[in-house]
């Protein structure tokens, strides 16, 4: 498997035209060639095999560590409960309220919100 530091790719057109275009997968590049305007320069020129540019190596890594479900530690309601407060708002609510307080029960993941005036 080449990768982007291998110096022959790094002049490689087909590596040039996939890093300009967001590295799109070369399959899809190659079938663009003939009904794109630009990319007449890459008809003839063979595309490469089996490149994997560093850049796509480290966006398709998954962080394996993680667990795949965080189990909930709350065993009753209320037994925590978070919350957040947020404003004041460009645009009051129609009962002229600018802040809103949240509420949120980790157990049951109920909600209440409050509005407040000032």
């Amino acid at each position: 498997l080449k990768t982007a530091k291998n110096n022959a790719t790094e002049l490689d057109p087909w590596i040039q035209w996939q890093r300009r275009l967001g590295y799109i997968p070369l399959r899809t590049l190659s079938s663009m060639v003939g009904s794109s305007i630009g990319l007449e320069s890459l008809k003839g020129v063979p595309m490469p095999k089996g490149h994997m540019d560093d850049s796509i190596m480290k966006g398709k890594a998954t962080n394996r560590d993680k667990p795949k479900s965080v189990p909930n530690r709350n065993t009753a309601p209320m037994q925590t409960v978070g919350w957040d407060i947020f404003g004041p708002c460009n645009s009051p609510s129609f009962g002229g309220h600018k802040y809103c307080a949240v509420f949120v029960d980790h157990f049951s993941r109920f909600c209440w919100d409050y509005r407040i005036s000032r």
